[in-house]
């Protein structure tokens, strides 16, 4: 009987005759891929400048026509949030007559509030100069209204003291009246239900 490695050998549990292997021969191994440098970088700023080209032009302007309806948008808050970040760091009188460009802005996004919802009557937000509890924004986008905390109120406005102590304390809010009834934002534009 030849045993030479050649010779074909049975199979037990095929039952077929094969010819004998000198055991495993070199295999090519598969190579890693290798990432390169030069490609990824781009690809991940061109990922990032999608993401950030959908949440700018489409999650943000989605969000806005949503609460639009009903709400002024953010940038109206901001303009109003402006003005009071000019009284805070810059003291009484700057938010009466702030730099051009916020007034213009302010008085821009007030003007488009008031044409969109003509019951706007006052936008109130608080005051942070000594003794004073809320300051009444003009149209023009100006602050020129500041109320003294133990000081008479007119007519319009009297309900937006007791308001604005029901309104939790570790939070700022923006408050409209809009046909008579108060509503309550936070200072990016979010409704607040008491």
């Amino acid at each position: 009987m030849d045993n030479s490695s050649s010779s074909p050998e049975h199979d037990e549990k095929t039952g077929s005759f094969a010819p004998r292997t000198m055991g495993a021969g070199e295999t090519t191994k598969k190579q890693k891929r290798q990432w390169n440098p030069r490609k990824v970088i781009p690809i991940g700023a061109g990922i990032g400048l999608a993401i950030g080209l959908f949440y700018a032009f489409w999650w943000m302007p989605h969000r806005e026509n949503q609460l639009n309806p009903k709400h002024p948008t953010s940038f109206f808050f901001a303009a109003v949030n402006s003005l009071n970040e000019e009284e805070i760091t810059n003291g009484q009188g700057t938010a009466a007559e702030p730099p051009i460009e916020k007034r213009l802005n302010a008085e821009r996004e007030i003007k488009a509030a008031m044409k969109q919802f003509p019951d706007l009557q006052a936008i109130v937000a608080p005051c942070v100069l000594t003794g004073h509890d809320f300051h009444v924004i003009d149209p023009s986008g100006r602050i020129l209204t500041h109320f003294l905390t133990d000081e008479d109120i007119p007519v319009p406005l009297t309900e937006v003291r007791e308001f604005y102590e029901a309104l939790p304390s570790e939070e700022e809010f923006v408050v409209l009246q809009r046909s008579g009834k108060l509503e309550a934002y936070t200072l990016e534009g979010e409704p607040f239900a008491l």
